[in-house]
Parts: C-alpha cells; structure tokens; sequence
C-alpha cells in the first residue's frame, strides 16, 4: 500500500521546523539539537512531511520574529539530512508517535518506547534479542505491514531523501580523514586485542568495517533513531539489518544546570582546559568508534590535563597532558568521553560530563547521551549526574536501492 504523504523542504535554517520541534522535547531532541547546531554544509537538507509556515520564510529569523508554530498534523515526519558526513551519521529523523499518547501508530505496530514489541502472546518480547528467531516476527512479518498514518509519513520522507538528495564522492582531503581515523583506531585495536584478545573482541571495529559504505551510494547511515521509526523501517524492509538489541542504545536525557551535581574538585596537579588541537590524536586512537580530525575540531570539548612539573604555575598549557576529555556532538550529545586508566576510579568521568553540559547549556535545559543497552560502566555514568534512560535507539543502515522502489 503506498504512502499518501507528502515531504516538503525547509530553509536551511531550520527556523520554520525548529520551533514545532520544542514542543516535543525531549523526544525530538535527537534531530532538535541538529538543527540548531552552526555547522552545515552546502549538501544538508531539512525536510518534514508538512509545509513551511510561510513558502517564503527568511532563513534568518530570529526565535522572537517567528510566529508560533501553527497546528501541526497528528502524524508526521521530519529529518536532517546530509549525505558528506558519511561514514558517519547522515540522517537525524523524528517521527511524531514517538512521543507517548501522541497517536495510536505505535500500539497498532506493536512497539513501545523502550524499543519492545508487543505480538500475540509476546507480551515481554524485546525488539532486538541477539538473535531473530528469539523474537518470534514470525506472524508480524508474514503479513503486509499495517500502513499507519506516522508509517506513510515515514515512508514519505524516506522515499524523497532516496530520489532527491544528492551523493557525491568525498574529496581527496576528506577521504584521507576518514581512512586515517580508520587507521588509528585499528592501531589501537592491534594493541587491545594483544593485552586483553578475548575482553577486547568485539569493542573495537575493524578498519574494512567502518569504511565499508564510504563509496556505497545505496546504504545511508541514520543516527538516534526511536523504536517506532525503526520499527516501521525494518517491516518494510529497508534495512541492511534489524534493529537488535545487542546495537541498541539508552537515549539519556538530563535537566540543565539544576539536575546536575556539581561534582567533586579535581586533584592536585589537574586543571580544566578545552581539547587542544595537538591531543586529537590521541583522542581519536582512544576512541573505539573513529572520528575525523574535521568532526573533532567543529565539536565543544571539555578536558582535564595534568600539570606536572610545574606548568600550572607558568601557563604553558602546550607541556601538560590530557588524562580525560569529551565532547558534544552535533546533535548536542555527549560524545567520545575518555579517562586514562590510572585516572579511573576518582569520579572525574562524572564531574567532567556535569561540567562540559553546565559550560555549554542549551536554552531549552535539556542535555543528551547514548549509552550501549548494558554498557554499565557509562550507564552509571549518566545516571550518577542525574540521567534518565527516555527511550532506546539505534544507528541503522538503510538499502538506499529498496527506498526507490516505495511506491508512491
């Protein structure tokens, strides 16, 4: 059955979309924070199933000279996109019925926020065991899928972004990024699975996997992506694989400043200090999951160094180390967070988190984190500085290819 939809472009700006979506916060903080942030390249998109206010909006409008967000369809879909940031995210989407009691599109699919699925006699299924045939789809997926208003929303949008938006080959300079990132996290793969073969498997991705898509225009990368959008993507079939459990994440979400702990002091010879050009390396050898040099410099950091022999006292912030860093990445979340081993066990983790949301808050008083389902390490992270788990998500592969082929 084919989506009756329709998907519309908005300014680049993101001023015609942006305030419907803080009606939804923190539900839409995913694709929220992507809009306000400042760094968006000639390829990004902004798109929603629903039309601009004003055909002739000003892409420079202020929040204040804005009109109120006028009334909104029940089911609808909106998404940023930009097809050059790949190997790394290239879609940030929201879909209206991820929020609770918004319509009845995700009870009729049978998906619950937390990323459950409820069939027939399945109550408790998850959506995402490590293996399919655990979940019992079976009668879920032989029948046609229900085409639910959010779903022809969906579908809407997907269909536009597959026969619309433009992919290009990366330039020399930034496929050299990218293939260096690769490259340091596979160094520091080689030596994690020497110390620790078995611990340290699975953690780090190889080199082949993580460039696997960078010259493949038929799989796009969505990022953050609910249980009801993922849900609806998989049982029209257009992802490379389903959303397991195994790849999902919490969506934490936080209160700023006043739900935050202020945290401890940091010890004798640390120092706060923002992430220095010339620690990029490092960060990204550390990382399990690898960044651009590019992607790290647009990012807000927040690091603490050590400042031995002396260098507190005389300002040369170039001879200290950096023992711990973290970032906020472009839609607002914390990102690439990292304490040195000897530094571990003191508390840092949570304090700098508290502090790189307090130095960089945002207006609305919302800040954001993923967290891998059972990665107890950074779930007591984010819940000790006052987190709240609001849904599960995952970054998904999407067959570009299938996408043409939606009928509408």
């Amino acid at each position: 059955m084919p989506p009756h939809s329709k998907t519309y472009i908005h300014p680049s700006s993101g001023a015609t979309l942006v305030p419907h979506l803080r009606q939804f916060l923190p539900h839409s903080l995913p694709l929220y924070r992507r809009l306000n942030h400042s760094f968006k390249t000639e390829d990004a998109l902004i798109l929603s199933t629903f039309p601009p206010p004003d055909p002739n909006a000003a892409s420079h409008a202020t929040p204040a000279e804005l009109p109120r967000p006028h009334l909104l369809p029940q089911c609808f879909a909106a998404a940023f996109v930009d097809r050059s940031h790949r190997p790394a995210t290239e879609m940030w989407l929201f879909l209206s019925g991820e929020v609770d009691g918004r319509c009845a599109c995700a009870r009729e699919l049978g998906v619950r926020p937390t990323g459950d699925i409820v069939s027939e006699g399945q109550e408790d299924a998850q959506l995402g065991h490590t293996h399919v045939s655990d979940l019992d789809r079976a009668a879920l997926e032989s029948r046609e899928p229900l085409l639910t208003p959010c779903a022809s929303a969906l579908l809407s949008l997907m269909k536009f972004v597959g026969t619309n938006v433009e992919w290009r080959p990366h330039t020399a300079e930034r496929l050299e990024d990218v293939e260096r990132a690769a490259r340091l996290v596979d160094a520091m793969k080689k030596a994690a699975d020497e110390q620790h073969p078995e611990a340290m498997k699975s953690h780090y991705p190889e080199h082949a996997f993580f460039l696997r898509d960078v010259h493949n225009p038929g799989v796009m990368k969505l990022g953050a992506v609910a249980a009801l959008p993922s849900t609806i993507l998989h049982l029209y079939g257009l992802l490379v694989m389903p959303p397991i459990r195994d790849l999902a994440h919490h969506m934490y979400v936080f209160r700023v400043p006043d739900g935050l702990p202020h945290g401890r002091e940091l010890g004798r010879g640390l120092r706060w200090g923002k992430v220095r050009e010339q620690d990029l390396d490092l960060v990204r050898i550390r990382s399990p999951i690898p960044k651009t040099h590019r992607t790290l410099k647009i990012w807000n950091s927040m690091s603490v160094y050590s400042t031995t022999d002396g260098t507190k006292e005389s300002g040369q912030e170039h001879s200290s180390e950096a023992v711990a860093w973290a970032f906020l990445g472009y839609d607002g979340s914390l990102s690439s967070m990292h304490v040195e081993p000897e530094y571990r066990g003191k508390g840092i983790a949570k304090t700098l988190a508290a502090k790189l949301f307090r130095e960089y808050p945002e207006e609305d008083g919302w800040a954001l984190a993923y967290v891998g389902v059972g990665n107890r390490e950074s779930e007591a992270v984010c819940e000790g500085i006052g987190g709240v788990s609001k849904a599960w998500v995952w970054w998904l592969r999407v067959n570009m290819d299938t996408v043409k082929t939606i009928d509408t």
